[in-house]
C-alpha cells in the first residue's frame, strides 16, 4: 500500500473513532518528552557532567571487597559473560609489565607467571580492541576490562573490523573514571601478589530493554492494528448492507444481446467490466433500465 494510503487510513480512524486522534497525539507527546528528558544534562554548574550510559549499559563490575560497582558495556565480539557472572582477580597490566604506554594499553603479551584466575585491566589506545583482547588472552587472562582514555565520554561498544573467531574470552568497556577507580582498587592489593577480586555481571538490561521495546513500539503497533481491523470490519459490514439481496438480483430481468437489434442510443459496452457486448451474451437489466453483463452483476 502506498504511503499516502496509510495516512488516509489513519485519518479515517480518527473520523470513525474520535478517541483515536487524541490517543495518537498523546502517545507521540509522551515519547517526545521521554527522549527530551533523557537528553537533559544533570543539574549543576561547578562539577563536570558525568558520562551518560543510557539504556545500553549492558552490565556492571562489582569489587567484592567493598561492593563498589561500575557500569560496563560488553564487546560486540567474543563470548558472552556467564549468566551468573564471571569471578576473578582484576590485575592492571601496569603492575605486571614495565610501565610504558604500550604495555599499559595491553597491546603486547605480558609475562603473567604466577597469576591464575585473573582478569586483565588495560586502557584504550595504541592498538585495536581485538589486538588487546588477543594479547591478554595469550597472556592467560580469563577476561579483559578496557578503560576509556577520554574523560566524560559515554560508553562505547567495542567492535572489530577483522575475524575474531579466535577470541574465546569476554571483554567489557568502562569509562575513564571507572577505569581509574578499578585501577586504584587493583593496586590496593598489589602487595598480596594478585589484584582485587571482582565479579563481572552480564547484561542487566535484557528484560527492561525488551519491555521498553514492547511499550514504545509493539504496543502502539498492536493498538493501531486493532483499530485497523475494527475499521476494516465496519467497512465490510457497511458494504454488505449496501449490496442488494441475492434473491432480488436473481429476479432482475435479463435479455440476450443482439447487435443488429440494438437501437441508436442503446449501450454497446458493459460499464462494469468496460468490455463490448457480444452477440448472444446475456445481459441483466437493472431497475434503472441500465444493462450490464449478467456475470458482472451477479458476482
Amino acid at each position: 500500500m502506498p504511503l499516502h494510503g496509510h495516512f488516509r487510513g489513519a485519518f479515517r480512524f480518527c473520523r470513525i473513532f474520535p478517541f483515536a486522534s487524541v490517543f495518537l497525539r498523546t502517545l507521540l507527546c509522551l515519547q517526545l518528552l521521554a527522549v527530551f528528558a533523557n537528553s537533559l544534562p544533570s543539574p549543576g554548574f561547578r562539577n563536570p557532567p558525568e558520562p551518560s550510559y543510557g539504556i545500553f549499559a549492558e552490565g556492571k563490575i562489582v569489587v567484592l571487597r567493598n561492593n563498589i560497582s561500575c557500569q560496563d558495556r560488553l564487546a560486540a565480539f567474543g563470548p558472552q559473560l556467564p549468566e551468573n557472572g564471571l569471578l576473578g582477580f582484576l590485575v592492571s597490566t601496569s603492575n605486571v609489565a614495565p610501565l610504558d604506554d604500550v604495555n599499559n594499553s595491553g597491546c603486547k603479551v605480558i609475562n603473567a607467571t604466577g597469576l591464575s584466575n585473573w582478569i586483565a585491566l588495560v586502557q584504550r589506545g595504541r592498538c585495536s580492541f581485538a589486538q588487546k583482547i588477543r594479547a591478554m588472552q595469550t597472556s592467560g587472562a580469563k577476561a579483559v576490562v578496557v578503560g576509556d582514555n577520554t574523560p566524560h565520554s559515554p560508553l562505547i561498544t567495542m567492535f572489530a573490523g577483522e575475524n575474531t573467531t579466535d577470541i574465546v574470552i569476554p571483554s567489557v568497556f568502562v569509562a575513564l573514571a571507572d577505569y581509574e577507580l578499578l585501577q586504584h582498587e587493583a593496586e590496593a592489593l598489589v602487595g598480596f601478589g594478585r589484584g582485587a577480586e571482582v565479579l563481572l555481571l552480564p547484561n542487566e538490561m535484557d528484560v527492561p530493554l525488551l519491555e521498553i521495546l514492547i511499550v514504545t513500539v509493539l504496543s502502539p503497533a498492536a493498538v493501531m492494528l486493532t483499530l485497523y481491523l475494527i475499521w476494516s470490519y465496519r467497512n465490510y459490514l457497511r458494504r454488505q448492507q449496501e449490496l442488494a439481496p441475492l434473491a432480488v438480483v436473481l429476479n432482475l430481468p435479463t435479455k440476450t444481446f443482439k447487435a443488429e437489434e440494438a437501437k441508436e442510443n442503446d449501450p454497446m459496452q458493459c460499464a462494469i467490466c468496460l468490455e463490448d457486448f457480444q452477440d448472444d451474451e446475456v445481459l441483466r437489466i437493472l431497475l434503472c433500465k441500465h444493462e450490464y453483463h449478467m456475470a458482472c452483476v451477479d458476482r
